[in-house]
């Protein structure tokens, strides 16, 4: 176990990668990580999911190499996939107790409670449906 963790979320990752102004708040957030030594963790979900969101900016007129550029920074940033057969039925009985529409959102939750540590998102609806139960879901702004 790390000293002090957290778990990031595609959106967040997708933001991070394709901010442009080092001020915007990504960043800032992640700089602030950085800086403080913090490890970074996410479901291996992850990886799959920044894949898919930046081939769909490509799909709306990006250039292509904008969007590899964005990938091999994302796949670049030293975030430590977790993985294990076990983390897929907490996903589902997180998602079953959130009454989330799929278990994608939930295998980062539970990560997150593995490791007891904030999850940090851009997914408003995410934060809405988890944080009465998971205080520690945090919203980015």
């Amino acid at each position: 176990m790390h000293p002090e963790s957290v778990v990031v979320d595609a959106s967040f990752v997708v933001r991070l990668v394709m901010a442009g102004d080092p001020a915007v708040e990504p960043l800032v957030t992640w700089k602030r990580f950085l800086s403080k030594g913090i490890h970074v963790a996410a479901p291996a979900l992850l990886f799959y999911e920044v894949g898919n969101a930046l081939f769909k900016y490509l799909r709306h007129g990006m250039k292509t190499e904008d969007i590899m550029f964005a990938l091999d920074v994302a796949l670049g940033l030293g975030i430590e996939p977790v993985e294990d057969r076990s983390l897929h039925s907490e996903a589902v009985s997180i998602a079953l107790v959130l009454g989330l529409p799929s278990a994608y959102d939930s295998h980062y939750l539970a990560v997150a409670r593995r490791l007891g540590c904030d999850l940090w998102t851009y997914d408003r609806k995410l934060v809405e449906r988890a944080s009465p139960r998971f205080p520690w879901v945090r919203l980015g702004r």
